[in-house]
């Protein structure tokens, strides 16, 4: 776990988007024992060269413009893989195929076959890059060529350090459990600092920053400024755009009349384009900005592209109030036609707190008093990790250490199955927020 030192207030950075292929969990293997690697100040240096690393592996095995076809195995095959000695990305949800080869620039490329992609694996017992699709419900080899690497050492002098080991639970129960379910494996309490935040975003007086004015087709000259009684500071040219900040840190950006939208179809590569474009134009990605989710149409006309940020390598994440993610950019019509965002600087470090190990987490999850409790039986947990959870105060925001439990329940007066995500406080075990 990351070690309490002086806060830095995140800084706002330009993104390429090869940096989105940055996993949910990167987890290294060796001597089919794991370590869960984060990027907190650290481990930051040995993250970073591993991930560029692995990333250029993987587009070493794509490196040919044509149609890829992988050899197609079991999913039991990637329950042995990933004992392989390497480096697997675990992704938090599917990312299409052809979403993923944008990102690492080889648009032209095809995987025949792949329809999402849950996690990579580049192992180094057989030089072999593996893609887990659960879609498919498949797992895929593909050979590397033969290059100069320095995997081998940086995985030696990882095994040699002090990284978080874990364990993937499938190994216990794989009906319980999902793949990609890996958990630290220390039993005893774990410190995590609490935090305290500020508004990325503060409402001027009577002005209009050039941040904003620069959103919006029209000189600041024409643009009106509007404030509500609830504390909303509204920025609009009384015509197609609007700008809306919210008291809450909120930041919404929409245009309503994009020409010929419904005629339009974008590529989900083209959507990537547009998306971090514009971001990087406008207030740019908080450090260590991973994508979410990528939602898209039926008819390729729209996407909804979401992200999230994480602090010293831990992942923030917001109350079901809030909103999905942290960025939510949408885009119809090749053109964006909405941009939401909540994003905090951190301040500074408040005082630490044991965190509950996981397998008192689990306990809790799995105990029948939340059967009585909620009406909810858990009947399968897909992920579980440590997480910063956004408490708002009347004149602050703290992050508080939580674990997050994406599970799947069937509800006691139903036989219907619904995936649900359980907040749980890291020091006390209650539950705050689903």
């Amino acid at each position: 776990m990351p070690q309490n030192k002086p806060a830095e207030t995140a800084g706002l950075e330009t993104y390429g988007k090869d940096n989105f292929l940055k996993p949910h969990k990167m987890v290294i293997t060796y001597d089919s024992r794991q370590a869960l690697l984060t990027n907190d100040g650290s481990h930051e240096t040995m993250y970073t060269s591993l991930f560029v690393e692995t990333k250029t592996l993987i587009r070493s095995a794509f490196s040919a413009a044509q149609t890829i076809t992988g050899e197609k195995l079991s999913l039991e095959k990637w329950d042995e893989v990933r004992s392989q000695r390497g480096v697997a990305f675990l992704y938090g949800s599917s990312i299409e195929a052809d979403a993923f080869l944008s990102m690492l620039g080889a648009s032209n490329i095809k995987l025949q076959g792949v329809k999402g992609i849950d996690a990579v694996k580049i192992s180094t017992a057989d030089d072999k890059l593996y893609i887990l699709d659960n879609r498919t419900e498949s797992c895929f080899a593909y050979s590397i060529p033969d290059t100069l690497t320095d995997l081998g050492y940086l995985l030696f002098r990882l095994e040699k350090g002090d990284a978080d080991t874990g364990v993937f639970l499938s190994k216990i129960d794989p009906r319980q459990y999902g793949r990609n379910v890996i958990v630290p494996t220390w039993t005893q309490p774990n410190s995590i600092a609490v935090l305290e935040a500020v508004n990325e975003m503060r409402t001027p007086k009577d002005t209009i920053p050039d941040s904003i004015a620069a959103l919006f087709n029209e000189e600041v000259s024409a643009l009106s400024i509007i404030k509500n009684t609830e504390g909303t500071t509204i920025y609009t040219d009384r015509e197609d755009q609007v700008v809306k900040l919210y008291s809450n840190g909120l930041f919404e950006y929409a245009r309503y009349n994009i020409p010929g939208q419904a005629q339009s179809s974008v590529s989900v590569a083209d959507a990537i384009d547009i998306s971090t474009a514009f971001i990087n134009r406008h207030f740019g990605f908080p450090k260590d900005t991973v994508l979410s989710e990528i939602i898209r149409t039926m008819q390729g006309d729209k996407y909804i592209i979401r992200y999230k940020y994480r602090n010293e390598g831990i992942p923030v994440v917001l109350d079901s109030a809030s909103g999905a993610e942290a960025i939510e950019i949408e885009i119809a019509g090749g053109e964006v036609k909405r941009y939401k965002r909540v994003v905090r600087s951190v301040t500074q470090v408040l005082e630490a707190k044991e965190v509950m190990s996981s397998v008192e987490i689990l306990d809790i999850l799995l105990n029948k008093k939340i059967t009585a409790f909620s009406g909810e039986n858990i009947i399968a947990v897909n992920d579980l990790y440590i997480a910063y959870f956004e408490r708002r105060f009347q004149d602050r925001i703290n992050y508080i250490p939580v674990w997050v439990a994406d599970v799947t329940v069937e509800k006691a007066d139903s036989s219907m199955h619904q995936r649900m995500r359980y907040i749980i406080n890291g020091e006390t075990g209650i539950i705050m927020d689903k």
